[in-house]
C-alpha cells in the first residue's frame, strides 16, 4: 500500500493536486486503501483525506512525504523512515521575503535547512532542478517526477459558464478594434517579480498596443506591503489595464483565462517547476519566461 502525507490539502493547491492525482493512480492499481493524510483538510474537496491521528503504517507499506516547506509532520515522516519516499517541490529563498514578511522568510530558510535531515531517504523531485538541490544535500539517486497537470479539467473550466464569463469580461475584439491579453498565473509574491512584468507590459502598452490588458490570477492577500508597492508602480509608470484577478479554481473559471489570453507571461525568478507554464502550452499559448530555477523543466525546448 502507497500512502501521502502532506501538511495541507487543499483546492487549487499544486501540490495538494498531485497528490489527489497519485491517489487516483494508486488506487486504479489495486490499492483502494490507499490514503492522503493532512494536517489541514480543505473541506471543498470530494475527498478531503484522513487527519494525521490516522496514519497506522503496516510491514510493506510506503509513505510519501511530500515537502514543500519546514512542518511539524517532518518528525512523523522521519519517525518512519524505513518505508520513507520524499517528494520534493522545492521551498523559495526566504531572502525574497525578508523586506515584506521576516516570519515568512525565517520559516522558508528553517525548511531548507531542515531538508538536509531527510538526505538518507529514498526521494523523488518534480523537477531537475529539484534533483540538483537534492544531489547537493548528499541524496542519493533522487528521481525525477513531474507534477500533475490536469490540462483535460482546464478545457472543460474554460468551457464553463464561469470560464465563458472570464472571455466575456476581457474581450479580444470591442467596437471593432482588436485587443492584446497578457497572462500571468500565480500568487502575488515577491519571488514572482509582478513589477518586471508590470514594466514590460508598460512598455509594450506605451510602444506597441495601447489596446492591451495584462492579467494577474493569482492569491495577494498574504504579502500586502508587496501588492501596495505594485500598485504605486502602476501609477507612477502610468499603466492601464492592469487586473489583479485573485485566485481562481476551475470551478471559477481559471481556464477562462488561459482561453482570453494571447500571451503567457512569467518574469519568476524562483519555481520549483511551474505548473501554470505547462498550463498555458495546453491552450496553444505563446510563452515567455525567465530563464531560471525550475521553468526550463517545465518548458522543456
Amino acid at each position: 500500500m502507497i500512502h501521502q502525507l502532506v501538511p495541507g490539502l487543499s483546492a487549487g493547491d499544486a501540490i495538494g493536486n498531485h497528490a489527489v492525482a497519485l491517489r487516483g493512480i494508486f488506487r486504479g492499481w489495486g490499492m483502494t486503501g490507499s490514503q492522503i493524510y493532512a494536517a489541514a483538510r480543505d473541506a471543498r474537496l470530494a475527498d478531503p483525506g484522513r487527519p494525521v491521528s490516522d496514519l497506522r503504517m503496516k510491514a510493506g507499506d510506503w509513505l510519501i512525504y511530500h515537502y514543500g516547506n519546514a512542518s511539524p509532520l517532518s518528525d512523523l515522516a522521519l519517525a518512519h523512515r524505513s518505508q520513507l519516499i520524499l517528494c520534493y517541490h522545492n521551498i523559495t529563498p526566504g531572502h525574497f521575503f525578508a523586506p515584506y514578511s521576516a516570519p515568512a522568510a525565517a520559516r522558508l530558510d528553517l525548511g531548507r535547512r531542515e531538508l538536509a535531515r531527510f538526505a538518507g531517504v529514498r526521494a523523488i523531485a518534480d523537477s531537475a532542478y529539484n534533483q540538483a538541490e537534492l544531489l547537493e544535500l548528499g541524496y542519493v539517486n533522487p528521481r525525477v517526477a513531474p507534477l500533475w497537470v490536469d490540462a483535460d479539467g482546464l478545457r472543460r473550466s474554460a468551457a464553463s459558464p464561469a470560464g465563458q464569463a472570464v472571455q466575456a469580461r476581457y474581450p479580444r475584439d470591442v467596437a471593432g478594434t482588436r485587443w492584446v491579453n497578457w497572462l500571468f498565473v500565480g500568487r502575488v509574491a515577491p519571488n514572482k517579480r509582478h513589477e518586471s512584468l508590470i514594466r514590460a507590459f508598460g512598455n509594450y502598452q506605451r510602444r506597441v498596443q495601447p489596446c492591451s490588458r495584462l492579467l494577474l490570477v493569482g492569491a495577494w492577500q498574504a504579502y500586502p506591503g508587496y501588492k501596495s508597492e505594485l500598485g504605486f508602480l502602476i501609477w507612477r509608470l502610468g499603466v492601464n489595464n492592469v487586473f489583479f484577478a485573485g485566485q481562481h479554481f476551475n470551478e471559477h473559471g481559471l481556464g477562462g483565462h488561459y482561453a482570453a489570453a494571447d500571451l503567457y507571461i512569467s518574469a519568476s525568478e524562483h519555481e520549483g517547476f511551474g505548473v501554470p507554464l505547462v498550463e498555458a502550452m495546453a491552450f496553444g499559448l505563446p510563452v515567455v519566461a525567465r530563464n531560471c530555477a525550475g521553468v526550463s523543466s517545465a518548458v522543456g525546448d
